[in-house]
């Protein structure tokens, strides 16, 4: 199609689908066909097609032949018709064909237009008429849709005149064809569908008009879109075909209608659940039966295993779980999870279902992964009638899961009297117990269920049984603070002194949990109020650990012991602190409690309050008197822990309380020291300007910008240098903060210090210098810095080694490389004569040493006993490397002071390799000077 220059409407030029597909009816006529140009550029150009030979609707008929041609005259298509046809059924017969509705298309003789009721007997015999394809009308969109949804077929076939767009979408995506669909319009569906509705224009779900006259169960709409050709199996973007829906919603007739088009009957959903499937979900039985009928498969699970007989009886479908087994499915199959159908029927207490199934016989004990029976998912949900029933047919009552959990146990746990009564009554095994150890009575404990709890008791469990870590039902009532449960257990005559493994009581436990009544109760019954576990905690310290200011005060009222300590040292008041519990600490404080009893290591209740940040408690136990000054026994004090942990405001506040800010442990630490290590610089600040030694050392001598500089803290060093300190102060080792800067490879660091104007060649009392200590650790760029800042490039230890050295000697190739072109000298020996060509030789580092002789260093420099690069090498059997020194012209002949040569070394050693290589380049022409040690049968086979 293409826009005419002369028209605001369409000219038909082509189709470019065959006619021999579309029309059989037609015969193409090649010689006939004439080539059409389209002025239009958005059309391709192709072939106008002759179309002869339209068969007459009765033979013998008058016939009339029409010509179609475009505006610009070029024949489009040859039509031969009976000549009563009229222009409508001329435009009906281009729309079937070409899709183009009727209401759109206008066929012009000369300059008249020529009407639908016209005849094309009153033309000559052959007649040209001029094809025109008119543009739809947009604003008759809205009152389309609006008779759509009346059913007024009349308004919506005067919409269609008015060339409205039969596929014209809501927001929704809906079009009037799927609304007329929807409610089962069938005289609007028809007129739609004449007029070019896209028949199987679906949705934005996927829904297309089939689906949906499915779902509504308008079966003439379904038959009229079938036999129009649409695609009966077009599913939704989740997979569900108009034959899954009409089965869904239980509408029989479009089924059977549906299967009897051959459909596909088993055609599933994206999870693989098929119309069957969903029947039997939805309980309709009569299309159940249906799809049976019709060869459905009646076994085919879902992706998680589900058959349509288990759906069913998990939804109580009786009669469709009675034709299912009679239709001859599989009863036994089960889930991915091996859930059975009795079990699933069981689980949602459908007892009808469960009874037929288990008169078909199948297995009643058959379990899940997990070891669920039927008996017990009904026992876990409460179905009595089902426990009752299935107890009767057999099933075995004790039978446990996986985790050792019986039907009595799940029973009991989820507070189901009537069925643990009943279990008890046939006599199962009322103290089985889980793997854990746990038992019915001590799960009902823990859940609270007083009745099960009475129950059990009085049907004569055993009450104090333990679970595998000590754990009573007393100890579970208690620790959940079921209060009724521990009266009751009490009163019944439980052990409620009875611990768990780790000394844990119920009364201590209640205490941790801050169940006030429980631990009144225990208190009043006579339970040990001091009782310690095995790592000496007692109800008051777990009580104040965990802040719960109610128990603790019962407690103390109660007379326990305010200062009772564990093992280490730690009471109540310590935890209290530790944890910032403020009114328990007061309480505490008010009550009494030892302000300064410390632990073992000496931290008091301040110390350890400071070390958290806690500062309302810092500020309490100061008001109340405690030692801020006390130290721990390595000398650490409140002070000194609050600053390491970097905690300003309880700095600030004890500074103001008049603490000592400079006193140091006994290495030497002082406040500031520790500060700056961990890199806190507002305590650093406040130090600083509340007076501290800025430049105060520990025992080994290190200050504070030391230790930034070593740590890395650059913004508490850059602090530090504004301040005034001394950038060059070192350790006892000689050891400066750029020393030790440089070591750790933190260039910002380095590049500040250097900044602050510190020696940069400044040397330990061994001599290394922050270069060659760079250099040693191979951090390139802090290198590379000291080198730009002037460091000496030569400047060697007590023992000669130099930067250059010391980086050949550890292989660091990219620093190597960078000193030598910064010109390091390259045959500066170490005192004993060794050379960076020398130590990378023996070392076998063929990259550095073919790097240093490139870099002009002498080949056969030697040691002071005379040993050469290649004597070093060859004695360490390091081939490659002799081989590279020949290659750089290094001499074979070189003899050490005891008269040795390369070539002898080979021999004496019994290298055959090595023997072999100078054979290779020459280099034994030496006679031999053989040790009587060497292998000679060696040597004489080479030689």
């Amino acid at each position: 199609f293409g826009s005419s220059p002369k028209s605001q409407g369409w000219l038909f030029f082509c189709t470019e689908t065959d006619p021999r597909q579309v029309i059989p009816r037609m015969s193409p006529v090649a010689e006939d066909v004439q080539q059409v140009t389209p002025r239009d550029s958005r059309t391709k150009p192709c072939g106008g097609i002759h179309w002869p030979g339209v068969e007459a609707a009765l033979d013998g008929e008058p016939e009339s032949t029409v010509i179609l041609a475009s505006l610009a005259g070029s024949t489009v298509a040859t039509l031969t018709l009976p000549s009563k046809s009229s222009i409508r059924q001329l435009k009906q017969v281009v729309q079937r064909y070409l899709s183009l509705p009727v209401y759109t298309q206008q066929m012009i003789i000369g300059v008249g237009i020529l009407g639908d009721s016209r005849s094309l007997a009153e033309f000559a015999q052959t007649v040209t008429m001029t094809f025109v394809v008119l543009p739809y009308d947009t604003g008759m969109s809205d009152a389309l849709l609006s008779a759509a949804r009346n059913a007024d077929h009349a308004a919506v076939e005067q919409a269609m005149r008015s060339r409205a767009d039969p596929n014209v979408t809501t927001t929704g995506g809906v079009t009037p064809l799927l609304i007329a669909a929807h409610n089962g319009h069938f005289e609007v569906v028809r007129v739609l569908s004449e007029c070019g509705a896209n028949k199987e224009q679906a949705m934005q779900d996927g829904a297309t008009p089939l689906l949906i006259a499915s779902h509504s169960g308008h079966l003439e709409v379904a038959r009229f879109l079938c036999e129009a050709g649409v695609d009966k199996d077009q599913a939704t973007q989740e997979g569900a075909t108009p034959l899954f829906i009409a089965s869904q919603n239980g509408h029989v007739e479009v089924v059977r209608f549906l299967c009897e088009s051959r459909v596909d009957k088993d055609k599933a959903t994206h999870d693989g659940t098929t119309p069957m499937f969903i029947a039997a979900q939805n309980g309709h039985l009569e299309v159940v039966r249906l799809l049976s009928e019709v060869g459905a498969n009646k076994d085919r699970p879902t992706q998680e295993g589900a058959t349509p007989l288990y759906i069913a009886a998990q939804n109580g479908h009786l009669q469709v779980v009675r034709f299912l087994c009679e239709a001859g499915v599989d009863r036994d199959q089960t889930t991915d999870d091996d859930a059975t159908t009795l079990f699933i029927a069981s689980q949602n207490g459908h007892l009808e279902v469960v009874r037929f199934l288990c008169e078909v016989g199948v297995n009643k004990d058959q379990a899940t992964q997990e070891g669920a029976t039927a008996l017990y998912i009904a026992a876990q949900n409460g179905h009595l009638e089902v426990v009752r029933f299935l107890h009767s047919v057999g099933a075995d009552m004790n039978r446990a899961t996986q985790d050792g959990t019986s039907p009595l146990y799940i029973a009991s746990h989820n507070g189901h009297l009537e069925v643990v009564r009943f279990l008890c009554l046939v006599g199962v095994d009322r103290d089985q117990a889980t793997r854990i150890g746990a038992t019915p009575l001590y799960i009902a404990s823990q859940e609270g269920h007083l009745d099960v709890v009475r129950f059990l008791c009085n049907a004569g469990v055993d009450k104090d049984r333990e679970t595998l870590d000590g754990a009573t039902a007393l100890y579970i009532a208690s620790q959940d603070g079921h209060l009724e449960v521990v009266r009751f257990l009490s009163e019944f005559g439980a052990d409620r002194e009875k611990a768990m493994q780790d000394g844990t009581t119920p009364l201590l436990v209640a205490s941790q949990n801050g169940h006030l009544e429980v631990v009144r109760f225990l208190c009043e019954v006579g339970a040990d109020r001091d009782g310690p576990t095995e790592d000496g905690t007692t109800p008051l310290l777990i009580a104040s650990h965990s802040g719960h200011l109610d128990v603790v005060r019962f407690l103390c009222d109660a007379g326990v012991d305010l200062d009772q300590a564990t093992p280490e040292g730690a009471t109540a008041l310590y935890i209290a602190g530790q944890n910032g519990h403020t009114e328990v600490v007061r309480f505490l404080c008010e009550y009494g409690a030892d302000l300064d009893l410390a632990m073992r290591d000496g931290a008091t209740p301040l110390f350890i309050a400071s070390q958290n940040g806690h500062l309302e408690v810092v500020r309490l136990l100061l008001a109340f008197g405690a030692d801020m000054e006390r130290p721990m026994k390595d000398g650490a004090t409140p002070f000194l822990i609050a600053s390491q942990k970097g905690h300003l405001e309880v700095v600030r506040f004890l500074c103001d309380a008049g603490v000592d800010m400079c006193r140091a442990t006994h290495d030497g630490t002082t406040p500031l020291f520790i500060a700056a290590q961990n890199g806190h610089l507002e305590v650093v600040r406040f130090l600083c300007h509340a007076g501290a030694e800025v430049d105060r050392p520990t025992q080994d001598g290190a200050s504070p910008l030391y230790i930034a500089a070593e740590k890395g803290r650059l913004e508490v060093v850059r602090f530090l240098c504004r301040v005034g300190v001394d950038v060059n102060q070192a350790t006892q080792e000689g050891a400066t903060p750029l020393l030790i800067a440089a070591e750790k490879g933190h260039l910002e660091v380095v590049r500040l210090l250097c900044g602050a104007k510190v020696d940069t060649d400044k040397a330990m009392f061994d001599g290394p210098t922050p270069l060659l200590i760079a250099a040693y650790r191979g951090h390139f760029e802090v290198v590379r810095f000291l080198v730009d800042a002037g460091s000496d490039l030569d400047l060697a230890t007590d023992e000669g080694v130099t930067p250059l050295y010391i980086a050949s000697k550890s292989g660091h190739l990219d620093v190597v490389s960078f000193l030598c072109e910064a010109g390091a000298d390259t045959n500066k020996p170490t005192q004993d004569g060794t050379t960076p060509l020398l130590i990378a030789s023996e070392n076998g580092d063929l990259d550095m040493v073919r790097l240093l002789c490139e870099a002009g260093a002498h080949i056969d420099q030697p040691m002071h006993d005379g040993t050469t690069p290649l004597l070093a090498a060859m004695d360490c059997r390091h081939f490659e490397v002799a081989h590279c020194l020949c290659k750089f012209g290094a001499s074979k002949a070189k003899i050490a002071e005891d008269g040795t040569s390369p070539w002898h070394i080979a021999l004496e050693n019994a290298h055959l390799e090595a023997v072999r290589f100078f054979f290779e380049v020459g280099g034994c022409k030496d006679g031999p000077h053989v040790d009587e040690d060497a292998d000679a049968s060696v040597i004489t086979t080479t030689i």
